[in-house]
């Protein structure tokens, strides 16, 4: 009967460790492929090694006037990260100084810009060339007017003094604990491997039948950030017969740790079953009395 009491023991202590380390972040978008609901100011997909941090590739965008980034995605549910959680996204800035202090980092849950939108100033936090983990508090925030409950659009834009492009990347919402890199010296950029030193993002494929957003006079053949031809993106589709499809709930962090539990208690009860089974089984008969 020990031997039975030890495991269930074992098993609830699996149980409670499980349930404090699953993390709860949620992330919004992968930015590992441009679609309809990807765009922003003459985007591209970039793939190679340092060119993104998580995933299969980034968006990059690159203008000598305005960059910007956009990607609508699947209402969720972020309640649970309303009064100490935030945004965190990976930003590479080929020159942080072309910024000339004139953008904004915007979440919103009308599918669009400037509509129920929480904002960050650009400046909000500090920036240098190369990655930058950005980590922005809804404490801190500017315009706060987003529905926690349905969030389902990203923009970053950037006015510029002159030419330069940026890369966005895994795109979440969590706990400042969900992001261990914050504290640390060691990033996930730095143990990538190495590739041939490049001075511009590649812009890889070609996306210039994109329903004519852009012409020949936007970006030039002689450009540098093109591989051939134009470059150019809307990014302002609407999602709206897959919204249909799915869950209302969103992608409510709180159902990770209900599983967790839920698979957790149902190991106990399967145990306790077994326990008790087995404890009948080995109970002595008790020996019958003569008449």
């Amino acid at each position: 009967m020990t031997r039975y009491i030890k495991l269930i023991a074992c098993i609830l202590t699996l149980a409670v460790i499980l349930t404090l380390t699953a993390s709860a972040k949620v992330q919004l978008h992968d930015m590992d492929q441009i679609t309809e609901h990807v765009g922003g100011v003459a985007v591209e997909l970039v793939t190679s090694a340092k060119e993104h941090v998580e995933g299969d590739g980034a968006i990059c965008s690159y203008s000598n006037e305005l960059i910007i980034v956009q990607v609508q995605f699947m209402p969720t549910n972020i309640e649970a990260y309303a009064l100490d959680g935030g945004l965190h996204f990976w930003l590479y800035l080929e020159d942080a100084d072309a910024l000339n202090g004139n953008g904004q980092i915007e979440l919103t849950s009308s599918g669009t810009c400037d509509v129920e939108e929480t904002t960050w100033h650009i400046y909000d936090v500090s920036y240098e060339d190369g990655w930058n983990e950005i980590w922005l508090p809804f404490y801190n925030c500017g315009q706060d007017e987003l529905n926690y409950a349905a969030c389902n659009f990203f923009r970053i834009y950037n006015f510029l003094d002159y030419d330069t492009y940026m890369i966005v990347d895994d795109i979440s919402v969590g706990l400042r604990e969900d992001f261990p890199t914050l504290d640390s010296d060691e990033k996930p950029y730095d143990n990538v491997d190495e590739t041939e030193p490049e001075t511009k993002a590649p812009l890889l494929g070609n996306i210039d039948d994109h329903e004519d957003t852009a012409s020949e006079e936007d970006v030039s053949e002689e450009d540098e950030y093109v591989d051939e031809g134009y470059a150019g993106m809307d990014g302002a589709g609407a999602i709206e017969d897959r919204a249909e499809e799915e869950s209302t709930t969103g992608n409510n962090p709180l159902l990770y740790v209900g599983v967790v539990v839920f698979a957790a208690l149902a190991i106990i009860a399967t145990v306790f079953v077994v326990f008790v089974r087995n404890y009948k089984e080995e109970e002595p008969e008790e020996p019958k009395q003569d008449e």
